[in-house]
C-alpha cells in the first residue's frame, strides 16, 4: 500500500475449526482492509457451532458418524492440481526433514505464562495427536501446574475440540469408503470414540461451575481413543494408502481448508492479535474483514482459478487471503502490505502455514508475501502483470490511489479479473472521443451481490465489482470511429 494514501486492510478466517476460549470464539481476523466502520475497531470472525452433548450428539451433532463422504465443491475440480507433499511422506533416513511446526501446547503455555505468570507447564498433563504423514503429530496442553486448562475460560486454543474436528476431517477426506469403515461405525468407531470422550470433557468444562477434578480423571479415557485414532492412522500412512489417497484427489474441501488457515492463525497471530489494533481513529488506518465463505466463492465460483494460475493481493495484511489461494486453489499467490505489524505476523504465518501443510501431507502454491507500498514495489508489478486475479479492497481508498492502481492496471493483461469493494469503472461509464485515453476503458465490471456473514463491518449485504481487462472493448471503439 502507499506510504500516504494507503489504506491496511484486515480479512478474516472464520473460527471454525479451532475451539478456542469465549472471546477467542470471535476472534479470526487475517488480513488488514480499509473500512467505513461505525466502531472502528478489529471486528472477529463468528466461530463454529459447538459440538452438542454426547447425550444430544446423535441427533443434533453437526456432521453425523459415518454420513458423509467428501465431494467436490463450488465447481469443477482441477485435474492438474497435485495435492500429495512428496517430502510429507519420505522417511528422515530417506532424505525426509522435519519442518517444525508450533505445537498447540507450546502456545497454550506461552499464553498462560502471560496471563498467570505461570513457569514452563509444572505438573502438566499432553496429549499427542498424528497427522496424516510420516511422523507429524502435535502435543496439546490439557494440565498446566495441576490445574486443568478450561479453553472457554482461558481464552485458548480447544484441545478437545480442534482434536475431534480433526479426527472427523481426517475420516472423511483421506480415506477411502472401505478404509473409513473402522473409523466411522455409528456406535463403536475410532472416530465415535473420541467425540464420546471429548463431549463429555468438553461440555463439563463449559458448565459453572466446572468441576476440574472430575475433568482430570476423566482425561485417560479421551487420551486413549486419541493413541487408537494414531495407531490406526499411523498404520495407513507407514503402508502408503494416505499417500495413495492424496495422488488421486484434485481438490480441497473447505472444512480441510478452514481447519489449516486457523490453526496457523490461532499459533501465529492471536496471541499478539493487539498489535493489530494499534490504528489512528478518524485515518484510512480502520480495520474491517472480509470473511472466509466470500473469498472461497471469489476463488472458486466467480473466477474459477485454477492450480496454474496466479494470484494478487493488493493490501494483505497478515497474509490470510494469500495463503487460503495457496492452499484451496494450489496457485502461485502474492500480498503485499504497508503496516509493519501486520507484515511481520503475514510472515511468521508464511512460515507456520509451510511447516503445517506439510504435516497434514499437503502441497500448496507457492506463496510470496511482499512488505511496502504495492504502488512501487516491483516484484508486486511483475506478479501483477502475470496475474490472472487481484482482489484490491479498496472500500475506503482515496481518488487519488484508485487512480494510480488504474495506471497500474494497464499492464494487467487481457482477461485477468480484478474484484474490489468499490467499482474502478463510474456508473453510466461510456467509451467517447474525449476519454478514449482513460484507462478505465479497457474495464469490463459486473456488480455482484455479497451476503450476510462475507464482512465484518455491517450485517446484512453489499455490492462488490468483478472487473476483466479487455483491451478490445477500446480497440473496437477505435475502429468504429475510425
Amino acid at each position: 500500500m502507499t506510504s500516504k494514501d494507503n489504506t491496511s486492510r484486515l480479512l478474516s478466517v472464520p473460527n471454525t475449526a479451532s475451539g478456542a476460549g469465549k472471546k477467542r470464539k470471535a476472534e479470526a481476523s487475517a488480513n488488514s482492509s480499509p473500512r467505513r466502520s461505525p466502531n472502528p475497531s478489529i471486528r472477529r470472525s463468528p466461530s463454529q457451532l459447538r459440538l452438542e452433548s454426547d447425550s444430544e450428539s446423535e441427533d443434533e451433532d453437526e456432521s453425523p458418524v459415518g454420513s458423509k463422504r467428501v465431494k467436490v465443491e463450488n465447481g469443477e475440480a482441477d485435474p492438474n492440481r497435485k495435492l500429495r507433499d512428496l517430502r510429507a511422506f519420505l522417511v528422515r533416513e530417506e532424505g525426509g526433514k522435519k519442518i517444525k511446526m508450533i505445537n498447540a501446547a507450546d502456545t497454550m503455555l506461552s499464553m498462560r505464562k502471560a496471563k498467570k505468570g505461570e513457569g514452563n507447564g509444572g505438573d502438566c498433563d499432553t496429549v499427542f495427536l498424528r497427522y496424516p504423514s510420516v511422523g507429524r503429530g502435535e502435543r496439546y496442553q490439557l494440565v498446566s501446574e495441576g490445574d486443568i486448562i478450561n479453553p472457554y475460560e482461558e481464552e485458548m486454543i480447544n484441545a478437545f475440540e480442534e482434536i475431534m474436528k480433526i479426527v472427523d476431517i481426517v475420516k472423511d477426506v483421506y480415506l477411502t469408503e472401505e478404509q473409513s469403515i473402522k473409523f466411522r461405525d455409528p456406535e463403536n468407531g475410532i472416530y465415535r470414540q473420541v467425540q464420546k470422550a471429548g463431549n463429555i470433557i468438553k461440555n463439563m468444562l463449559d458448565r459453572k461451575p466446572c468441576d476440574k477434578a472430575l475433568v482430570k480423571e476423566l482425561l485417560p479415557q479421551f487420551k486413549d481413543a486419541v493413541s487408537v485414532y494414531n495407531g490406526a492412522l499411523g498404520a495407513l500412512v507407514k503402508d502408503g494408502s494416505i499417500a495413495r489417497n492424496l495422488d488421486n484427489m484434485h481438490s480441497l474441501p473447505s472444512n480441510l481448508v478452514k481447519i489449516i488457515l486457523q490453526q496457523v492463525y490461532d499459533r501465529v497471530v492471536s496471541p499478539e492479535v493487539e498489535l493489530l489494533q494499534k490504528y489512528q481513529n478518524g485515518t484510512n488506518y480502520v480495520y474491517g474483514e472480509l470473511l472466509f465463505p466470500f473469498i472461497s466463492r471469489i476463488l472458486k465460483e466467480d473466477t474459477r482459478m485454477k492450480s496454474d494460475q496466479v494470484f494478487v493481493d493488493l493490501g494483505s495484511g497478515v497474509g490470510n487471503v494469500v495463503l487460503q489461494a495457496a492452499l484451496q486453489i494450489g496457485c502461485e499467490s502474492w500480498g503485499c502490505e504497508y503496516m509493519p505489524n501486520a507484515s511481520r505476523l503475514a510472515a511468521a504465518q508464511k512460515k507456520e502455514f509451510s511447516a503445517r501443510c506439510h504435516a497434514w501431507g499437503i502441497s500448496t502454491g507457492s506463496v510470496h508475501l511482499e512488505a511496502g507500498d504495492f504502488l512501487e514495489n516491483s516484484k508486486i508489478h511483475e506478479a501483477m502483470r502475470r496475474a490472472d486475479v487481484i482482489v484490491v479492497n479498496n472500500q475506503v481508498f482515496q481518488p487519488e490511489l484508485n487512480q494510480s492502481l488504474l495506471n497500474l492496471f494497464l499492464d494487467l493483461k487481457d482477461g485477468c479479473k480484478i474484484v474490489s469493494l468499490q467499482s474502478f469503472v463510474p456508473d453510466g461509464h461510456e467509451i467517447t472521443a474525449r476519454n478514449r485515453n482513460n484507462p478505465v476503458n479497457v474495464l469490463a465490471v459486473e456488480r455482484r451481490i455479497f451476503g450476510d456473514g462475507d464482512v465484518s463491518w455491517q450485517p446484512g449485504g453489499g455490492d462488490y465489482y468483478i472487473a476483466t481487462k479487455d483491451s478490445s472493448r477500446l480497440a473496437k471503439f477505435s475502429n468504429w470511429k475510425d
